[in-house]
Order: C-alpha cells, then structure tokens, then sequence
C-alpha cells in the first residue's frame, strides 16, 4: 500500500520512555490467491510508555490502530519485566477491537541463564476473537505452553561454550477438534569453539493434526544442524539443514517427509565492501518417499553487495531469485526481487534513506507481473 506520509516521536525523561507514529496511506488494490481486493485509504497510529523500576526492570503500555471507511481495528498491551540477577519474568496482556468484536490475549515467560545451568517457562493463550490483522496480523489462537532446561559449560579445553537442552512443548489452537493436543519434544546441543566456529545439532519427536475430509493426527522425527565459521573473519561460512519424516504438504495436499536448508558465504573486501552468497532450498517430498528435483525442489539465491563510502554514507544492494515449479502449468516458475538501500547520516542519529525496491516474476521465457515500490525516508534527532 502506498505511504502517504507520516511522522514519528521517540524521547527520553529520566526513567520514561516515550514514543508515538502516525502515517496515512492511499487507497490500493491488490490480487490476494485469485481474489481481488480493495485496501481503502488508512490512517495508522501507534503510542507507547515505558518506565525503568526497581533497578533495570520495566514496566510498560502500548497502543496501536487502524481506521478507514471500512473498519476500525484496536489494540492495547500492557506488560511488565523484572530481572533478578540472572532470572527474567515478563507479564503481557491485550487486548483487542475490531469492528463490534473485543478480546484478549495473555503470556508469561521465566527464563534463567546461570553458570552452570539454564531453563525456561513459557505459557499464553490468545483468545478466539483477539484481532488485530488490520495493523499486522494474528496468526495463531489457542493455549500452549514449552519449557526448556539443561546444563551449561564454559571456557573448557576445546569450547568457549557447550549446553544441552531438552525442551518440549504443548498446544491447542481454537477450531481444532477436541482431544490430545498438538505437543513436541527433543534434545537439542549447541557449541562455540575457541576459534569462535560452532555448531547445533537437535533432534526430537512431534505429534499435529490436518484437516481434509475430516481431522486426522500424523507424527514424525525433526532432525538438522547448523555449523559455521567465525562470522568477524574476513570470509566466513555457514549452513544448515533440518529434516522432517512426516508433515503436511499443503501444496499438494499430502503427508509426506519434507527437508529444508542452505547454505552462505560473506566475504569482507578491507573496510568498504562486503559480498554475501546465500543459496536455501526447501525439498517437499512425494508421499512414498521419492523426490523429483525438477517438481520437488524450491530454489532461492541471495546474493548481496555492500558498499561504505564514508562512515556516514552506505548503499547495499541485493537480489533474491526464486526457482519453483508450478504444478497447475506443470512447468519450472521464477520470481526475480530487486532491493536497493541507500543511507546517509547528515548528523548525529539523523539519516536520510532512499529504498527501492522491484519485483519480476512469471515462467521460464517470459514475464508475468511486475511491481516497484520507492520510499524516502528522513529520521532527524531535534535538540531542545
């Protein structure tokens, strides 16, 4: 949707922290899975207070909305944070209007990262109506709840740092039918060398469920790593993979395994350029196991170049191409994104920036949708 404009306010009094943004945007429509639709003219608003207590925790409140001649769409959340050493609670409430529609949605987490030993509580619920899809978007209702807990070792002969961790989890999504829930469980291990390369491994167990002609439940096994080098080197590498005995493909309706992963490599040319190489893939495989690279296998290569002109000067530009098959035409399908990002700070946290970014898709020999989006963006610090 096109920016009409906008403004923004950030400061800071003593111990509060203060914030608010406003923008307009035009009237718009767009193609959404076949269907047309018709985004009206909108103004966005958006608040927010905090307050350091009892030391460095906090308490806060935020606000957020959207109005136009079609709907109005409300939100506000309050939480809270207390840290104690190396223990961290965090308390969130909200609550939502949308239309003649309000609900609410809750959260706790604790979390503790000792010397030797680390664990973590998380549990929420969103309730069935919480709404808030006019400014972003609810992706999820129900009740979970996961935990997290295992031992830690540092500075040993060979790692800077190694911990075990068994974690597992619960949940229940509004809509699902009613019995055992979805829940997973597993053991993951991370490591960090002394020369700074390190390494996860994890595997674990999951039980879900999907809807076709009627509810039915699936299992399966997850497992995958990831390993890289020293990130701060002048060339760098690292990859990963994770792979799934049993999901749900929703592109061809099915339960079958399914593998992800990729692969990147950056490079640092002195103190000016820099290149990074990144290739992911996503392998949805048949349901007797069997996979087709041509039909099976999604491709997307990112390569991207910085540039550092002065300290206060950059340009970054990238590229993302993406090799899939559409299996209504039976032919390979290709999407070409262009992205392009200039900054440059005039003073003391003031920095103009100019993006721009295009979109090119369509089959192997010809093009079939374009799109190109400019934005201009001046963020300047006013001292009093």
């Amino acid at each position: 949707m096109p920016i009409l404009g906008g403004v923004k306010y950030t400061d800071r009094i003593e111990r509060f922290q203060i914030g608010a943004l406003g923008a307009v945007t035009g009237r718009t429509s767009y193609n959404y899975y076949g269907t047309d639709m018709l985004e009206p003219a909108s103004v966005y608003s958006v608040a927010s207070l905090r307050r350091q207590v009892l030391g460095n925790s906090e308490l806060g409140i935020l606000y957020a909305g959207k109005d136009n001649g079609a709907f109005s769409n409300h939100g506000i959340r309050a939480d809270g944070v207390w840290r104690q050493g190396s223990f961290t609670a965090r308390l969130y409430g909200a609550g939502s209007q949308m239309g003649d529609s309000l609900d609410h949605a809750l959260a706790a987490v604790a979390d503790f990262q000792g010397s030797s030993y680390s664990g973590g509580l998380t549990a929420r619920q969103t309730a069935p109506k919480f709404d808030m899809n006019g400014i972003g978007y609810t992706s999820w209702r129900g009740q979970s709840v996961s935990a997290y807990a295992g031992p830690n070792w540092y500075s040993t002969s060979r790692f800077q740092s190694l911990s075990v961790q068994v974690n597992g989890g619960a949940e229940r999504e509004w809509g699902y039918e009613a019995g055992v829930p979805d829940w997973n469980i597993g053991t993951t291990v991370y490591g960090r060398m002394r020369n700074l390369t390190y390494g996860d491994i994890w595997a674990g167990g999951y039980a879900s469920r999907y809807q076709d002609t009627a509810w039915s439940r699936y299992s399966g096994l997850d497992l995958g790593l990831s390993v890289g080098t020293d990130p701060g080197k002048s060339a760098s590498i690292s990859g990963w993979g994770d792979f799934m005995t049993r999901t749900y493909n929703y592109n061809r309706l099915m339960l079958a395994p399914s593998g992800q992963g990729g692969v990147w490599f950056s490079f640092q040319f002195g103190d000016h350029v820099s290149l990074d190489l990144g290739n992911d893939f996503v392998a949805e495989f048949q349901e007797s196991g069997a996979l087709d690279f041509n039909r099976d296998v999604t491709l997307m290569f990112r390569p991207s170049l910085g540039i550092v002109f002065t300290p206060k000067m950059n340009l970054s530009v990238g590229n993302e191409t993406v090799r899939g098959y559409d299996l209504e035409r039976e032919r390979p399908d290709y999407s070409y994104y262009f992205s392009t990002l200039y900054s440059w700070t005039i003073r003391p946290r003031s920095t103009l920036y100019v993006a721009l970014n295009q979109r090119l898709a369509g089959g192997s020999n010809w093009l079939e949708s374009t799109g190109t989006i400019a934005v201009v963006k001046l963020r300047y610090l006013f001292v009093f």
